[in-house]
């Protein structure tokens, strides 16, 4: 059974720890026009071909499209290490959450976007109380570490 699930927050049926602010960024063949600029407008990425992904960022980029009324011209829908390589070709571009990317990745570069769109990623459960010892340890070293990080 599933005790402990890393979510994005705010989850409001379940007891949670906030962990991390995750970024959306603009993901661009390194030799791209935009990719030497400091940041990436929303606008200017709907006029190349987007590549989406599947994964759990999908609905929030689909939601920053529709807050801007953008239509991105979407030419592929794939997971994430098909999307780099098909960003390295230069065959798309692409929308990503930077803490699911690695470090670099070679013909890539990620540029932050505009407007900035964040996320907070933590973990859940049903009743902290009524987790396995094994999954209580877990979340209480989680509890701790995060106030570590935060000085609570």
């Amino acid at each position: 059974r599933v005790e402990i699930a890393a979510v994005t927050l705010p989850k409001r049926d379940f007891e949670t720890v906030p962990l991390a602010i995750d970024e959306l960024v603009a993901v661009l063949p390194e030799r791209h026009a935009l990719a030497r600029q400091d940041t990436v407008d929303l606008s200017e990425i709907v006029r190349y071909p987007f590549i989406m992904t599947l994964a759990g960022s999908q609905k929030l980029i689909l939601r920053l499209f529709a807050r801007y009324d953008y239509q991105p011209d979407i030419h592929h829908e794939l997971q994430l290490m098909s999307i780099l390589e098909l960003v390295s070709r230069g065959e798309g571009v692409s929308i990503l959450a930077r803490l699911a990317l690695p470090k670099a990745y070679p013909g890539v570069a990620f540029v932050p976007l505009t407007p900035s769109t964040r996320r907070s990623i933590g973990l859940a459960c049903l009743n902290e109380n009524k987790l396995s010892p094994v999954a209580r340890a877990f979340w209480l070293e989680a509890k701790r570490s995060k106030e570590l990080l935060l000085g609570n």
